[in-house]
């Protein structure tokens, strides 16, 4: 009896052995993986439906990570993860909206000939424009904007039941979020680091040790 649980035992730890080495390997390559993140750019690329798709690589980062890496470079976002008790994941994207040209005429002409021209640029939003007799011109329309996505738990209070949410936030008051469609794919949790695995290990162990 004692030769079989000492194999049993000896089974165990290999096989916890293995699965730690499996997880030190993932974090070399999750780190490996960062590297290139923080040195890689945007790129675009027409996908299957027929538009523009911008794609970088993911930073993975534990929670704490994250938290300090946002707080030191973006205070705004910072606070609004202060909003999550725990953080899934963060989108911070720079927008523009860009449009040439609008030309719009007028359904009658003005009888009499004029020209105004001039220039509007604010934060939000800037364009220039000319109107004569026949109609107005709005030209190199420019409409800046950032985009934050935070998925995550939040609580109503500190006993309170945690509820996954993604908030989308816009820093332009002249765009609003009309809709918003979010899932997200549940894993597992990997079966060495389950609670009876190790129950089963500390049984065993102390059998073993008993005799």
């Amino acid at each position: 009896m004692k030769d079989y649980l000492q194999y049993a035992l000896l089974l165990i730890l290999c096989a916890l052995l293995i699965a730690s080495c499996r997880e030190c390997t993932g974090r070399g390559h999750i780190m490996e993986v960062n590297l290139n993140a923080m040195n890689d750019t945007i790129k675009y690329f027409k996908n299957s439906i027929g538009t523009l798709t911008a794609s970088k690589t993911t930073i993975q980062l534990s929670n704490s990570q994250l938290k300090s890496a946002i707080a030191a470079k973006d205070k705004e976002l910072s606070r609004l993860m202060e909003e999550f008790s725990e953080i899934n994941n963060i989108v911070k994207s720079e927008v523009q909206v860009k449009i040439d040209t609008i030309k719009v005429p007028f359904v009658a002409k003005v009888p009499y000939s004029f020209t105004r021209s001039g220039k509007l640029k604010n934060r939000w939003y800037g364009f220039g424009y000319e109107v004569n007799e026949n109609g107005f011109v709005v030209d190199s329309l420019a409409v800046p904007l950032a985009l934050s996505v935070i998925t995550g738990k939040k609580r109503k209070w500190i006993f309170g039941k945690e509820v996954l949410c993604t908030d989308v936030t816009i820093d332009n008051p002249y765009v609003q979020v009309k809709n918003i469609y979010t899932a997200e794919i549940r894993t597992g949790i990997p079966w060495f680091k389950k609670w009876y695995v190790w129950a089963a290990l500390g049984f065993t162990s102390g059998i073993f040790i008993s005799k």
